[in-house]
Formats: structure tokens, C-alpha cells, sequence
């Protein structure tokens, strides 16, 4: 998690590959489809309590924003797969 603050942080959309590859082997460490929903919702609701209105600049909030989308997405394709 303190990787993708990180990468929020500093908002360069060449981060993008490194968090879904983040995002990707954070998936992995879980086992089974409903162990990943829970690791990925407990991962969106982290974002989401970093996200301070005014409190980042606009490129912070546009990077978050693409990186929830992200989680978000993860975690639809997770949930479809078996096992």
C-alpha cells in the first residue's frame, strides 16, 4: 500500500504499469476468489480514506482516480474467476 501513496504521491503516469503489476501481485498473495474480493476491497477502502478533497493537487486526484478505476476493475475480473 505505501508503494501505490507513493506512486499517488507523485502522480507520473509512467507509474501506471508498476501499480497494476503491484496491484497484480497483491491479488496473487490471496487465496481464492473470495479471499481476493476482501483484499481488494479492504485495498479500495484504503484509497478512498486517502482521497482528502483539496487536500492533493490535481494531478494527485486524477492519478488516484485512475488507480481506484483500477482496483475497481481488478476486482471485477477477480471475482469472475474461479478459484
Amino acid at each position: 500500500m505505501s508503494e501505490l501513496r507513493a506512486f499517488v504521491s507523485r502522480a507520473d503516469r509512467d507509474d501506471f504499469a508498476a501499480a497494476q503489476q503491484i496491484l497484480l501481485q497483491f491479488i496473487l498473495h490471496a487465496d481464492g476468489g473470495e479471499q481476493r474480493q476482501k483484499a481488494l476491497d479492504g485495498l479500495l477502502t484504503e484509497l478512498r480514506r486517502d482521497d482528502h478533497a483539496g487536500a492533493c493537487s490535481r494531478e494527485q486526484h486524477a492519478f488516484r482516480t485512475v488507480l481506484l478505476a483500477m482496483v475497481e476493475r481488478t476486482r471485477e475480473m477477480a471475482g469472475s474467476a474461479k478459484g
